[in-house]
């Protein structure tokens, strides 16, 4: 159920009154209409309203609005996940290139998994999808096969492999929260090369956490960060202030487009291209995919050669 604002939520779980309702976090999203994370959380925690009086509620126990939660689903059964914090469904875990070796734990029993994935938050969705099946019943092989089967979607930190260059396409949507983390998973590849859109309805902090974003990628060491649309600027600002790397803003994804004409895009190891629905970022993506597959074709002929 999604929602940018108070109510919408509530009225959508009243209606479809759940037997499961999970929370996977809160984050600064949607502040333009919320104002603050704490207000996510209780416009998420709607979703609890309308749970069955024999519903199960699933709770990220390593969430700062844990507690929050739960107690809106009590006397109700509660059903945890988490890393961090003891919860009925967790995991050990390690990075192996594209893939995470996973053994999940599901209320003491512990089954291996390679997930199709990298980075921890692709681990905590796996356990909030393991959390929710677990609730209806699903057996923990079963749980255990169907993550094994994963293969991410587009626009979902996809990995696409093109030459010697990996290109994860991260465009669905963005708040600084996934943005931070989907850097994360590419700072541990190689020369990585983050293209980054707007981010959108995040109110009166929208500048300040674009600027987060971009020191962050300094502190990861990215390599080169480019930035395009109205605060792009700030992002690039932040990141040349505090990084060794090459920065670049554009007012608009057109002179993104039209700068990437002369890069040698296959130079670098990673390049992640993320930004929020309306950045419409998939586009560069595509701009890309093609760019790379042109390079593997010249380079192979060059070999025949």
């Amino acid at each position: 159920m999604g929602m940018n604002q108070a109510g919408e939520i509530e009225s959508l779980s009243q209606l479809a009154t759940p037997d499961v309702a999970l929370i996977t976090n809160a984050g600064p999203a949607h502040l333009e209409a919320l104002g603050s994370v704490a207000n996510v959380a209780r416009a998420k925690g709607e979703i609890y309203s309308g749970l069955r009086r024999e519903g199960i509620g699933i709770v990220n126990a390593d969430d700062e609005y844990a507690d929050q939660w739960r107690a809106l689903i009590e006397p109700r059964q509660v059903v945890t996940f988490g890393l961090k914090t003891s919860a009925d469904v967790t995991a050990r875990y390690e990075t192996h290139g594209d893939q995470l070796s996973i053994l999940l734990s599901i209320k003491g029993a512990e089954y291996p998994i390679m997930l199709q994935a990298r980075g921890q938050h692709m681990v905590l969705n796996a356990l909030a999808a393991a959390a929710g099946a677990t609730a209806m019943g699903v057996s923990p092989s079963d749980i255990a096969r169907g993550l094994s089967h994963y293969q991410p979607v587009s626009g979902r930190m996809r990995s696409l492999h093109i030459g010697a260059t990996e290109l994860i396409d991260d465009t669905y949507n963005a708040n600084p929260t996934s943005v931070k983390a989907a850097m994360n998973v590419v700072s541990g590849i190689g020369r990585a090369w983050v293209m980054l859109g707007d981010m959108a309805e995040l109110g009166d902090q929208v500048e300040e956490l674009h600027r987060e974003v971009g020191q962050h990628a300094a502190e990861l060491g990215i390599e080169m960060l480019w930035a395009c649309g109205q605060f792009a600027s700030a992002v690039i600002d932040a990141y040349q202030t505090n990084a060794q790397g090459l920065g670049q803003a554009f007012a608009n994804q057109a002179e993104l487009l039209a700068a990437l004409n002369d890069k040698p895009v296959s130079d670098f190891e990673v390049i992640l291209v993320k930004g929020s629905r309306s950045a419409k970022m998939e586009t560069v993506v595509e701009r890309l995919e093609t760019q790379l597959q042109s390079h593997q074709a010249t380079t192979r002929g060059a070999q025949c050669l």
